[in-house]
């Protein structure tokens, strides 16, 4: 009896192990199943989260200019994913939601690498989609719905920048072409962000029918940066007017006729050695007062090619010697690149950072106007990384913008 019972008991003993042996297994893989659930739920409500910040983009800058962007500091979305957070969790006691970190900073529309990722896109959806349907810039009903003249170029976002491009890098680089377009290739991000201005800006003699703006010359404004259309008129004409006449000058001093016509005419203003210092000085006045009808004929709608021929050329040297004030000479010859061609290569040539940080400006500038005054573009994302801590643990995020328009 006392060895059976001795055996009963160690059974017994065996038993109790295994029964609690497995009960802990049964509430370790209870637990490792809850902690599995939860973190699937967790990812999965995160990316939910994420993508409700990214619904609440700003309309006026997509209708109007293509532009993903949502409004809001990582404070702002922080306080969004909390409330998501407690309105999940509140009553699974199970679940501790410990807070979120939000980073705006890689995000920011202000990044010229950002900024300039969805000028590419939606400059390559402008050559699939000629009708854009762009939309005027809608004001909302703020006591401060619109900016004075007097603000609204605050804190832009080129600082204020003056480079731009020079005189001398566009001959440079325009001097061995024979259009235009040859600075071009389809591929080319320049290619693609030249398209967006194309399609999103005016310039001073095409509104391209996009309602109200700020400024009428919007693509001078990108490549020249000041703060009037006067002044941006004024300084794109003296660049056409230096390019021009650079390419002009070249012309003639090829052009065995006008070199001739030009010595002939310096041996009787200046005969002997002279002669030879004044048909520079006379064939330079020459290409400079055609560079003046050239970029007349350019403004009222005409075409002027890189180099000229003797079909394009309009002046003649008489009037270089009257001293004659000419109105537009137009030869009848109707060929070469037009006003806007020459702004797109000159935009196509010009420091690119500038560019962007331009196009930004008038994005601003016109929302500041016509939208609410203090509106910013530092102040957009077009994503976010965050990450969420539940129950000790950090689930970490990435929610982008994938552009189409």
């Amino acid at each position: 009896m006392t060895v059976m019972g001795n055996k009963k008991g160690s059974i017994t003993i065996l038993i109790c192990l295994f029964i609690s042996s497995l009960m802990i297994l049964i509430t370790a893989y209870i637990g490792a199943a809850k902690a599995t659930a939860l973190s699937g739920t967790v990812k999965s409500l995160g990316l939910l989260w994420g993508e409700s910040v990214l619904a609440e983009y700003d309309l006026n800058l997509y209708n109007r200019y293509g532009i993903f962007g949502f409004y809001g500091q990582p404070a702002d979305i922080g306080g969004k994913f909390d409330f998501y957070a407690n309105k999940s969790f509140e009553r699974k006691k199970y679940v501790s939601y410990e807070g979120s970190t939000i980073r705006l900073y890689n995000y920011a529309l202000i990044d010229t690498n950002v900024f300039k990722k969805q000028i590419v896109k939606c400059g390559k959806h402008t050559l699939a989609n000629k009708d854009l349907n762009i939309k005027d810039i809608v004001s909302v009903k703020y006591e401060d719905s619109a900016s004075s003249p007097d603000n609204l170029f605050e804190g832009l976002p080129s600082g204020g920048q003056s480079s731009g491009l020079s005189v001398l890098d566009a001959v440079g680089a325009l001097k061995s072409m024979n259009s235009i377009k040859d600075l071009f290739k389809q591929s080319s991000d320049v290619y693609f962000e030249n398209k967006y201005i194309e399609s999103y800006f005016k310039n001073m003699i095409d509104d391209r029918g996009l309602g109200k703006t700020h400024f009428q010359n919007e693509e001078e404004y990108i490549l020249c940066g000041k703060l009037t259309d006067e002044g941006n008129a004024n300084a794109v004409r003296i660049k056409l007017i230096g390019v021009r006449e650079a390419l002009n000058l070249a012309y003639a001093l090829s052009n065995e006729k006008m070199c001739a016509e030009a010595m002939a005419a310096a041996e009787i203003l200046t005969p002997g050695p002279p002669a030879v210092a004044t048909q520079k000085a006379l064939l330079a006045a020459w290409a400079l007062a055609e560079s003046n009808n050239d970029y007349k004929l350019l403004i009222k709608g005409h075409r002027v090619p890189l180099m000229k021929n003797s079909q394009t050329w309009a002046i003649d040297l008489e009037s270089i010697l009257e001293n004659r004030e000419e109105g537009m000479i137009f030869t009848g010859v109707d060929e070469g690149e037009s006003y806007g061609e020459y702004l797109s290569g000159f935009l196509a040539l010009m420091d690119e950072n500038v560019k962007l940080l331009r196009i930004m400006d008038l994005i601003q500038i016109n929302n500041r106007a016509f939208y609410y005054g203090s509106f910013m573009l530092k102040n957009y994302s077009a994503g976010l990384e965050y990450a969420l801590q539940v129950n000790g643990k950090k689930y970490e995020f990435t929610r982008e913008y994938e552009t189409k328009k």
